[in-house]
């Protein structure tokens, strides 16, 4: 008989595991089922198509090859220009810029030592503060039941890999949420009220073609860039370039160009400038795509395709399930209604409180920063802080329901911009 990959499993090595993971095969489990299994896979395929069914969901969930695990990237990171602080003492982070020193008085030149102009003056050095608070509270949890860990006990390297792989994805989790609180970050650098951009820290395009870009428009992109970059750069100091107003030497290897996709594909490609050196477009910074620069707002389109903007509702575990009116007010989790197989919220709009229900899970965005075409920024301006550090805490076993909880907790953590740092936005024109 020749021999299939099932050749050498023999009754004796999988009954007990089959039984244990295959309810109905303890149906077939008679000394005729047991010769006929043990006979192999060929022997078998006419007789019973049940028996051969089970054969191969058995073998299947047994002979475990691989176990693959959701990643997560954070390309903010990734590029340098977010610095973390772990273990911060207290609840607020806080940064000290010592301005540069003017000199006296230029008629005191050739002064020997223990000269002055008067040795009871007092002058201090221009010293300045900004504190940041932590702001940043995340939590995840899972809960594993007994039956799911005997399902993982099927061999050492699935509990292995499926154990960690879970525990992964609870950071993964937090990775992400960190990754959006850092675009939000530069986007609030970008809009401060509080401390606006100065007029230099803005370059408006000539003209921009939404349709389609043109050629020139790219060439003169390039051409802003590498002039801003030059100004920034070759000044002994200079504070025209952060809102903070923070006068200090700029050096090219500090600063990174962040810039959306397509438009980094059209210079390559169509651009000679980018044709031999497409990694930095022939500048002297670093040149990285993101997506987008933060201040997404979601919305959805009404009956008459009006834009209604949204916020997002969560249940009792923290978790978000659907949009709400972003006029109303949501008092307390949302409530799953199983016979509607709708959420169930309390909202108050207009002075008028009542449940309503929410049916909106798909929304669409409305880029607040849609007008930045590149932004330069200074490594460093966006930075976080970790006071209690990241904790995986897993809770007694629930003798009733039979389940541990383990929870993902980081703690007065923050995500902040700092506008001491420099950051300049290449935008379309605003008229």
């Amino acid at each position: 008989m020749a021999k299939t990959i099932f050749s050498g499993v023999k009754n004796s090595e999988i009954f007990k595991l089959a039984r244990a993971f295959s309810p109905q095969f303890k149906s077939f489990t008679a000394n005729v089922t047991a010769k006929n299994l043990d006979a192999g896979w060929e022997a078998n395929k006419d007789f019973d198509p049940t028996i051969v069914n089970e054969w191969f969901k058995v073998s299947m969930k047994i002979i475990l090859q691989k176990i693959s695990v959701a990643t997560v990237k954070n390309p903010i990171e990734g590029y340098g220009i977010v610095e973390n602080y772990d273990d911060e003492f207290g609840n607020t982070a806080q940064r000290i810029a010592i301005g540069s020193m003017k000199s006296v008085d230029p008629k005191f030149h050739g002064l020997q030592d223990g000269q002055s102009v008067d040795h009871y003056i007092v002058r201090t050095p221009n010293v300045g503060e900004r504190f940041f608070t932590q702001n940043f509270d995340f939590q995840n949890f899972f809960t594993l039941q007994d039956f799911q860990i005997k399902q993982i006990l099927t061999s050492e390297f699935g509990m292995d890999q499926i154990t960690s792989g879970i525990m992964a994805q609870m950071e993964n989790s937090y990775s992400k949420q960190r990754y959006l609180n850092e675009l939000e970050a530069l986007s609030a650098g970008m809009n401060s009220s509080d401390l606006p951009l100065q007029d230099t820290q803005i370059v408006e395009m000539s003209s921009w073609t939404e349709a389609g870009v043109t050629d020139a428009e790219l060439l003169e992109f390039i051409q802003n860039v590498k002039n801003t970059v030059s100004s920034m750069t070759l000044a002994p100091a200079t504070s025209a370039y952060n809102a903070g107003k923070f006068e200090t030497a700029i050096n090219p290897e500090d600063l990174v160009l962040l810039v959306r996709p397509e438009l980094l594909t059209a210079i390559q490609t169509r651009l000679m400038v980018g044709a031999f050196n497409k990694e930095d477009l022939a500048l002297p910074i670093d040149v990285k795509p993101v997506l987008n620069y933060g201040g997404l707002l979601p919305y959805v389109l009404d009956g008459d395709n009006n834009v209604v903007y949204v916020q997002p509702i969560y249940d009792s575990l923290g978790q978000q399930v659907a949009y709400v009116d972003a006029t109303a007010t949501v008092n307390g989790p949302a409530r799953y209604d199983a016979t509607s197989g709708k959420w169930i919220v309390n909202v108050t709009t207009g002075g008028t409180t009542a449940d309503t229900n929410q049916t909106v899970t798909e929304v669409l965005w409305e880029d607040t920063n849609e007008n930045a075409l590149g932004v330069i920024v200074q490594r460093g301006a966006i930075f976080t802080t970790m006071q209690n550090g990241v904790k995986m805490i897993p809770t007694p076993i629930n003798a009733r329901g039979v389940y541990t909880n383990y929870f993902f907790n980081v703690i007065n953590a923050g995500v902040h911009f700092d506008y001491f740092y420099n950051l300049v936005v290449i935008a379309k024109p605003s008229t």
